[in-house]
């Protein structure tokens, strides 16, 4: 684990809900219950990358971290190349494989700062901070419980109204105790799931303080921050959110006995506004108000304070979604050490932390280890809130894009359409985290050749996640290159699917570089898999150079010995001997395959790409001998581990052949 001697540790999902610092603060301390930051989902919002399809392929590996142990790799697509003057030699260019969901990186969910009037409610908030019963502390207040349904002794929908219109009768319509009750009211209607009448009445009780108390009046402040919370994931909701707390945190610096003395409430406004610019796409900013948020109460609470770790988790979160894995994988650590201490390896709060722990090792191409983790917080996950709870069906997301990096597709199949009917039924289709697993489980079936129902799939989440982020969100962005990806896999593709595949992966790559920077590994696998269709288009110069910029970002980033390095020079190696570049092709090859060996074994069919690509080199340079080695080592290692009659094993006893009546 990171910081003071732990490792391991990363993004918070994406996907994830996260329950507002606002509202942790004592309850946590006092009964032990979940901390609100972060509930997993599935991503990466997890993100969305694409991926190559082909263990020939230029771009390696599934997930977050390239070509990793025991992937299974689907059809191949070919192509014809002369290279050094042979034409009857097949070379291999990858089926792009679709782009998996990276999780999302929201760090706290606005839902959970809401009016303190508001734990009058009958309901608890669910966990995922959009939409559910706004019950809870205002500015540190204690959130309500957790469960659905009418509570002894609690008010209903019904009981409030009636108290609604006798306030009314006996102060009028615009009285602060009207407000109250509205705020109440608002509570209990989200509590049933009608977060548009919890808007509307949050709306009336914002107008009433702000008319009664003045535009700077801290109960003003609570109120904004009350309606923020009830704000959709649309676009324009977000940018909403985002300045209805911009003007919370403006109050609250300023008024009397505010500041960041008590490491209170400037603070959680800091935080919340930090999930918003978060939710925006707007890491820098994200970042920036979380460390505020963090010096501030570190002063007041001390290093070990729970609110601590919520916030340093916030901030991994911040950092992931700008690319920086490691120092976030610091700040999980950290986050974690302090939770087992404090609530034992079993808690949620745990099992959030041990979930950025696997995040990160996603992000930096450790998904062996990150398997078990998931496994480990799903197990945490389905004790605590049961196996049909709505943040075990994220969970289960995140577990299959793992899956499908491990090369394990059926599993992670069958892994997704769990955590898609679950979803389904809690949300239902158009909702923002379905549209993650929907990218996933897309990927999952054109791994296993289902090309064209994967495609319909990431036309859906692209759709969806347009009208709930716009189209120059990262996300957004990288769902539609995970569709351009789609667009060539399987073979066949037209002149118009490529251009449009194209202009997909254009759009990614310029969003990508705007929001996350130049030098981002998204941005790498954008150019790998953009470099695959210039191939497929015959633009092999244009190829190359994609290429060579890609494997310049992922040595910077990742170290020369990462297996998406070899993946790229893989692909580089292929676009190099088209190019007549023997020399230069020989070894880019060569250093691939030694990678892999080391990373992979000598028996993964990685390595027997690495080895089938330079056997295929060889052989068309007229080295028979070691060719047919190559290629003989590749056959065996394809036919043990994907079957006799997979396309990968038959084109290499193709190539066998044609060398060998090219001997004849």
């Amino acid at each position: 684990r990171g910081g003071g001697g732990s490792s391991g540790g990363g993004p918070e999902l994406r996907s994830a809900s996260h329950l507002s610092p606002s509202t942790r603060a004592k309850t946590n301390e006092r009964n032990g219950r979940q901390s609100p930051y972060w509930t997993p989902d599935a991503t990466r919002e997890t993100q969305d990358r694409p991926k190559g399809d082909d263990p020939f392929a230029e771009e390696g590996g599934s997930g977050h971290d390239g070509r990793a142990p025991g992937r299974q790799p689907p059809s191949p697509s070919k192509q014809r190349v002369v290279a050094n003057g042979i034409d009857n030699v097949t070379f291999w260019t990858p089926e792009l494989r679709l782009q998996e969901e990276r999780p999302r990186a929201r760090a706290v969910s606005p839902s959970a700062f809401v009016d303190r009037d508001a734990a009058k409610g009958p309901e608890g908030p669910d966990l995922d901070g959009g939409g559910g019963g706004g019950g809870g502390g205002g500015l540190g207040g204690a959130r309500a419980g957790t469960s659905r349904g009418k509570k002894p002794g609690r008010l209903t929908a019904r009981d409030v109204l009636m108290m609604e219109a006798a306030k009314e009768r006996v102060h009028g319509p615009h009285h602060l105790e009207v407000a109250a009750v509205l705020t109440s009211l608002a509570s209990a209607q989200g509590g049933l799931g009608d977060n548009a009448g919890r808007r509307g009445l949050l709306e009336r009780a914002l107008r009433i303080k702000d008319r009664a108390l003045g535009p700077d009046h801290a109960e003003v402040a609570v109120a904004l921050a009350s309606l923020a919370g009830a704000l959709g994931d649309e676009a324009e909701d977000r940018k909403r959110r985002r300045e209805l707390l911009e003007r919370a945190l403006e109050i609250v610096e300023h008024a009397p006995g505010g500041g960041d003395s008590d490491g209170g409430a400037t603070a959680s406004v800091r935080e919340e506004l930090a999930a918003a610019c978060l939710a925006l796409g707007e890491a820098g900013r994200a970042e920036a108000l979380l460390r505020q948020a963090l010096e501030a109460q570190e002063l007041a609470l001390g290093p070990d304070h729970a609110d601590v770790a919520c916030t340093l988790s916030a901030l991994a979160a911040a950092l992931a979604a700008g690319g920086r894995h490691s120092e976030a994988r610091e700040l999980h650590g950290r986050a974690l050490d302090i939770r087992e201490r404090r609530y034992g390896a079993e808690h949620l709060e745990v099992g959030r932390s041990l979930a950025g722990l696997a995040e990160s090792s996603v992000a930096l191409g450790r998904q062996g280890e990150a398997r078990g983790l998931w496994q480990r917080v799903l197990a945490i996950f389905e004790r605590e809130l049961g196996p049909e709870h709505f943040e075990v069906a994220k969970l289960l997301n995140n577990l299959g894009s793992t899956l499908l990096a491990l090369g394990e597709a059926p599993e992670a199949r069958d892994c997704l359409e769990r955590s898609l009917s679950m979803m389904e039924r809690e949300r239902g289709r158009q909702h923002l985290e379905v549209a993650s697993v929907l990218t996933n489980l897309a990927e999952a079936l054109g791994a296993l050749g289902g090309h064209g129902r994967a495609r319909e799939l990431l036309e859906e989440a692209l759709s969806v996640k347009e009208q709930a982020l716009g189209s120059e969100h990262p996300r957004t962005a990288a769902t539609a290159a995970a569709l351009g990806v789609a667009l060539t896999a399987g073979g066949g593709a037209g002149a118009e699917d490529m251009g449009r595949a194209e202009t997909l992966l254009r759009r990614a790559m310029r969003v990508q570089e705007r929001c996350l920077g130049p030098d981002n590994l998204e941005v790498a696998r954008t150019l790998a898999n953009f470099a695959n269709v210039l191939g497929f288009q015959g633009r092999l110069a244009e190829k190359r150079q994609a290429l060579e910029r890609a494997l310049s970002i992922r040595r910077s980033v990742l170290g020369p010995e990462h297996l998406e390095v070899a993946a790229t020079l893989n692909g580089l190696g292929v676009a190099l001997s088209a190019l007549g570049d023997r020399p230069g092709a020989q070894k880019a090859l060569e250093e691939s395959l030694r990678i892999r060996r080391r990373e992979l074994g000598g028996a993964h069919p990685e390595t027997a790409a690495s080895l089938a690509n330079l056997g295929g080199l060889l052989g068309a340079a007229g080295e028979r001998a070691k060719a047919g080695e190559l290629l003989q080592d590749a056959l065996r290692i394809f036919e043990r581990t994907l079957g006799a009659e997979h396309p990968h094993a038959a084109a290499v006893r193709r190539n066998l052949e044609l060398f060998a009546l090219s001997d004849v």
